[in-house]
């Protein structure tokens, strides 16, 4: 696909160098097309008595980028710190966490060249807080 786009950018190129508006028109149209149909976008989310997480799968070329919100849901005072763990497939992310009281969100870029969680795939999170045990399962939001 990339190699179609670079190919397409180059007689472009060419096309600019020959004067020839229209056709370097149209190649810069295809590759934006093809380079902006290489990025997939998908969702998983899910909620337990005490929380909710959103987990959101972009996977722009040969990376896997994550984005991923955790709000607590409960009536008592939102916990100070958590400990989290979600899984899925290959993957495994863990830690401790501060918690504000707007919640969890931020933004990783996890690896290149990896397997990214399939759109069929389910995500487990433990969430452990005030010596109390919460498990999400993340189910696909996308059909």
């Amino acid at each position: 696909m990339y190699f179609l786009a670079s190919l397409l950018y180059l007689t472009a190129l060419n096309a600019e160098k020959d004067g020839d508006f229209l056709r370097r028109s149209i190649c810069l149209f295809l590759v934006i097309l093809l380079l902006t149909a290489c990025t997939n976008s998908y969702s998983f989310s899910g909620q337990s008595d005490n929380w909710k997480m959103e987990y959101q799968v972009t996977t722009p070329g040969n990376g896997v980028e994550s984005k991923i919100s955790i709000l607590y849901t409960g009536s008592d005072e939102h916990p100070e710190h958590i400990y989290y763990s979600i899984e899925g497939m290959n993957s495994k992310r863990e830690g401790d966490a501060t918690y504000p009281e707007k919640g969890i969100e931020w933004t990783s870029m996890e690896c290149y060249d990896c397997m990214p969680i399939p759109k069929d795939g389910e995500i487990e999170v433990t969430i452990e807080w005030d010596g109390k045990k919460e498990v999400l399962m993340l189910t696909s939001q996308d059909d």
